[in-house]
Order: structure tokens, then C-alpha cells, then sequence
């Protein structure tokens, strides 16, 4: 589990030294044997058909056998359970990858997962860049209240980050996944910016033009919970918003509440730091156990082999609340994404059952609950440029 001591920078800060072992072992696990073999005295005279196992002979027509591909279907099956590219010793990039993994000769071996980022440049996922800028991430959420009750959970999620520029290419790439269709995961623009239907990148770059922002045709990258079988609902919706250079420019928090309302807050990034830290003060009624005079301030690692984003909620200078997020990369595959929805089926209608669920925890812990105000009547609240480094 992650280490938390009530900071917010505690998920953020995690020492990933005790998997530095691990990924040393997976990244070269023939290392020992090879070391071995070079202290050892040659062999030779040995031929293939010499090599025998519980004193049965196995000739070289039953290991040209053992060769021959496997079974479609098993192919597809091994496909969706060792999406990481097990079989073929890379990464599983579309469909057409069930039906055309390497078959096993004398000359190649299985050698571990890793991607040659210098071979494949910036397209890292994928052909061509359309899924170089695009990700599934699985992690999970985790909320901690601090008073005037202790309260805490969390429970594993999934997400998708999603270049708005390609959307109908990956809906055109992938089976399991459209836009503004109905299939097992999908993204519709009803279910974010003003619920109008528009584009997403037209409504967030009318809003970065009011607050005097131009990325000059940068990438915009939407991170958020898929409509799931239909069903969708995000507790909050993160827009990365960068320059053609790729700088990052600004983060747009698009926060959901229950009662089908939505608020975004808008603020420039001026700090090029691993850690992106941001505040704001709450506009937009959020829970009946969290009281408006409020503040929020964010700790954001922006989208790469991980993700980490923490929320603080102050009272008085007084932490209240901690909400974290973290996942891991995968690329953006039919054989991901299975993967994901098979593992937790119903995720979003999941979400809105818990925020329920420990709404009535907190009531019965006495919590009092506070009066729902009108939402603010602009969509959008544009925060000064305030933002600096703090670790």
C-alpha cells in the first residue's frame, strides 16, 4: 500500500525503491544464468534431438510442432490476461496483433516487456502517434477525512486520458470503445464540458480564450472514467492543456456532483516541476458534509509511466479532507481495456453507490449536513496565475 502520514504529498513522494529490485529481475531475469555460463566449461557436441525429458526423447519434428502458432482463440485469450505483450515479448497494439504474434523459432527467445523509447520515439503505444498521446490508467482512489470526524476509504478505478484530437480515430481503432456511441466504454461531450454536445477541445478553447490563454493548436488531453455500459459519472474530469512546444499551460478541474451539476476551475501552470501544486478557494457545492468557505489546493504529477493527483480541502488554514488518485500507464488496447472492465465490471455506477454509501457512514458518525446553495452562474472559474513550487 502507499505510505500515508496525513500530508498531501505522501503519494506524490512515494520511494519506489523497494520495487527497484523487482524491476532489475524483470528487465534482465536471465542476468544470473548468463553470469553462471561464463564461469562454466564449454559444452559441446550437443544437438536438439539430444535433449530429453523424463527419459522420453524429443525429436526435431515434435519441437517443429511445438513452434507451430497456438490456436486463434487461445492466442486471444493469452492476448487479454498478458496484455503487456508476455507472448510476443512487446506490447500489445491493436486487434491485428491477436492474429500475427511472432511464432517461437530457434532464433528468438521471449525476452521481458520493456520499450525501446529510442527506437520508438515519442510514438510509445502505438503507429503513427494515435496512441502515443493517449492512455488507460488503473490505480485507485483513496479519501480521507480528518474532522471533525476520521473517516476513510478507497477502492480501485480506472481511467482513460484521451487526446481530443483523437477520438474518432480510436473509436475507428477499437472495438470496445466509441465516441458518442453506445458500446461497453464510451465518451460522449454530453457527459463533460456544459452538457451541450459540442466538442470538448471548441468548449475548453472558447474558455482558455476569455482567460487570455492561446496554446497555438497545443494538444488538449482529457483525463476521466468512461461511460460505462451506458452509465457515467465523474467525481471530477482533468483537462492538460498544452502548447504546441508541449509545455503544460494550464489544468482545468471539471468537478461533478450528484445532483447532475457541474463546475470547472481553471488555472495556468507556471511552474515547470515534476510537482505541479495549485490552490484555489471552492465555488461549487460538492457534499452536504463539507461546508463552502473552503479551499482547495492541488498536487499534480502530469500524465507519464504514472499518474498522481492529490486534493486537499482547508478549513482556517486546517486540513479537512484528502482526496488522491494514482494509476499506472497501459496502453490504450482492446486487450487493456477488457482487461479493465472485466476486473471492475460496473466502475462508475460503483462510484456513485459509494459516495452514497459513505455519505450514510458519515451521518450516522454525527456529521451535520450543510444547505445546498445555487451553483455559481459561470461554468467556469478562472483563477489567477498563483501557482508555485512548494516541495
Amino acid at each position: 500500500g502507499l505510505a500515508e502520514r496525513g500530508g498531501i504529498l505522501d503519494l506524490l513522494d512515494e520511494s519506489s525503491s523497494e520495487y527497484s529490485g523487482r524491476d532489475a529481475a524483470l528487465r534482465n531475469p536471465q542476468s544470473t544464468a548468463i553470469a553462471t555460463s561464463r564461469n562454466a566449461p564449454p559444452q559441446r557436441n550437443l544437438r536438439s534431438s539430444d535433449f530429453r525429458r523424463g527419459g522420453c526423447e524429443i525429436s526435431e519434428k515434435a519441437m517443429g510442432a511445438a513452434r507451430r502458432p497456438a490456436h486463434l482463440v487461445l492466442r486471444c485469450l493469452f492476448r487479454i490476461w498478458f496484455s503487456r505483450g508476455w507472448i510476443a515479448g512487446r506490447p500489445c497494439r491493436s486487434r491485428t496483433a491477436w492474429r500475427s504474434a511472432p511464432t517461437m523459432d530457434g532464433a528468438q527467445r521471449i525476452g521481458p516487456h520493456c520499450v525501446d523509447r529510442a527506437a520508438q520515439g515519442s510514438d510509445r503505444y502505438g503507429v503513427g502517434g494515435v496512441n502515443a498521446r493517449s492512455a488507460l490508467y488503473i490505480g485507485s482512489v483513496m479519501h480521507r477525512r480528518f474532522r471533525p470526524r476520521a473517516h476513510r476509504f478507497r477502492y480501485k478505478a480506472f481511467w482513460l486520458l484521451l487526446d481530443l484530437d483523437e477520438l474518432d480515430a480510436h473509436s475507428k481503432r477499437l472495438w470496445c470503445f466509441s465516441y458518442n456511441r453506445l458500446n461497453i466504454l464510451s465518451l460522449h461531450d454530453t457527459d463533460h464540458g456544459d452538457g451541450s454536445g459540442a466538442p470538448l477541445r471548441d468548449q475548453v478553447t472558447r474558455h482558455l480564450s476569455k482567460a487570455g490563454i492561446e496554446l497555438g493548436g497545443g494538444t488538449i488531453r482529457l483525463l476521466c472514467m468512461p461511460r460505462i455500459l451506458g452509465y457515467s459519472f465523474n467525481p471530477i474530469s482533468i483537462y492538460f492543456c498544452q502548447r504546441s512546444n508541449g509545455s503544460l499551460a494550464v489544468i482545468l478541474y471539471e468537478v461533478h456532483n450528484t445532483f447532475g451539476e457541474r463546475h470547472s476551475y481553471l488555472i495556468p501552470v507556471v511552474s515547470e516541476a515534476k510537482t505541479i501544486h495549485q490552490r484555489c478557494d471552492k465555488a461549487f457545492y460538492v457534499s452536504p458534509f463539507l461546508e463552502m468557505a473552503m479551499r482547495y489546493e492541488f498536487s499534480v504529477r502530469a500524465p507519464d509511466e504514472q499518474i498522481a493527483i492529490a486534493i486537499r480541502a482547508s478549513q482556517s488554514d486546517q486540513p479537512v479532507m484528502t482526496a488522491c488518485l494514482s494509476g499506472t500507464r497501459k496502453p490504450l488496447t482492446d486487450a487493456s481495456l477488457l482487461g479493465a472492465f472485466l476486473r471492475i465490471p460496473a466502475l462508475t455506477l460503483k462510484v456513485t453507490a459509494a459516495i452514497h454509501w459513505e455519505a450514510l457512514r458519515l451521518w450516522l458518525k454525527g456529521l451535520r449536513l450543510h444547505n445546498h446553495p445555487l451553483p455559481p452562474k459561470n461554468l467556469v472559474t478562472a483563477v489567477p496565475a498563483m501557482s508555485k513550487r512548494m516541495d
